[in-house]
């Protein structure tokens, strides 16, 4: 595979996972940590379910081949997903809170004293 190619699989993978972040923490703020579980898995699995039948014709066979355990990866995407979208909420309103004292001091960059 071409490295450039490779890079940008990874730049775009990086974006996604900083963005669905941001969206869960904001559905967890508004509904609460199962409803922006339900809605990521929910969507995204009629999204892949949608996907998978019409580009491969839904061939799941390949499934009785894992062993049991590889299957837990779903339930532990679960608890990824439900952690990122408490956290995410509860990390941020730390940040902020923590704003405030970073302007009232000396910056290192003359007229930039914004959080960011």
């Amino acid at each position: 595979m071409n490295v450039v190619y490779l890079v940008i699989v990874a730049a775009i993978g990086g974006i996604a996972v900083a963005l669905q972040g941001q969206l869960m923490g904001s559905i967890d703020k508004q509904a609460g940590t199962l409803e922006s579980i339900f809605v990521t898995y929910g969507r995204g699995g009629f999204l892949i379910g949608i996907i998978t039948i019409l580009l491969r014709g839904g061939s799941l066979s390949g499934l009785t081949q894992v062993p049991w355990y590889t299957l837990l990866s779903g339930p532990m995407g679960l608890i990824l997903i439900a952690a990122i979208g408490y956290g995410v909420p509860q990390l941020l309103s730390s940040i902020s809170s923590a704003c405030p004292g970073q302007r009232s001091g000396p910056s290192p960059c003359p007229g930039f004293r914004e959080c960011w």
